[in-house]
């Protein structure tokens, strides 16, 4: 749990990092609108997985949302 939670604090530093070198920035409900065409799975997913922010690049956005797919369940 603790490693996720830090996988999670390096991305959104990475993506800080990209907003401020000019990659566009977008809400969790415009990246959830798109989901199947950038994603390839449903809103649903998106939105849980970037539960807790208000936006995202699309390079973090895919990261997490890859993670949260790929994560062990219990």
């Amino acid at each position: 749990m603790a490693k996720e939670s830090v996988k999670a604090d390096v991305v959104e530093k990475q993506a800080k990092e990209k907003a401020a070198a000019g990659a566009p920035v977008y809400k969790v409900s415009e990246l959830a609108a798109k989901a199947r065409q950038v994603f390839g799975t449903t809103p649903e997913v998106v939105s849980v997985a970037l539960k807790g922010k208000e936006a995202a690049t699309v390079e973090e956005a895919k990261t997490v949302v890859k993670n949260f797919l790929e994560r062990e369940v219990l």
